[in-house]
């Protein structure tokens, strides 16, 4: 499933015009407006490969926030450098799970 939605996935981006170069940790790296576009994309992915999404595939974020955590903000650079306490960064997770 993993390899059809990543494969979907390209495609998906080359039919957005979009980079599909893979980074150094396997990714792909295109240059998104946030991080709602970034799942939407995904989401967009999984369905050209067959699946549905939170019934076959259900997403799951590792944020690695301590890359993006400073000054006692988490300061998001996909979303204009909006910077976030923990309780904001918190709901605004939560809100991203719901779209």
């Amino acid at each position: 499933m993993g390899s059809e939605v990543f494969h979907n996935l390209a495609k998906v981006l080359k039919a957005k015009g979009m980079n599909t170069a893979v980074g150094d940790e396997g990714g792909y790296a295109p240059n998104l407006g946030s991080n709602a576009e970034a799942l939407a994309v995904i989401a967009e992915a999984v369905k050209a490969a067959g699946y549905e999404l939170g019934k076959d595939i259900t997403l799951a974020m590792d944020c690695a926030a301590s890359e993006f955590y400073k000054d006692g903000k988490y300061v998001l650079a996909g979303e204009g450098n909006k910077a976030f306490t923990s309780e904001e960064f918190t709901h605004f997770l939560e809100e991203l799970t719901k779209q």
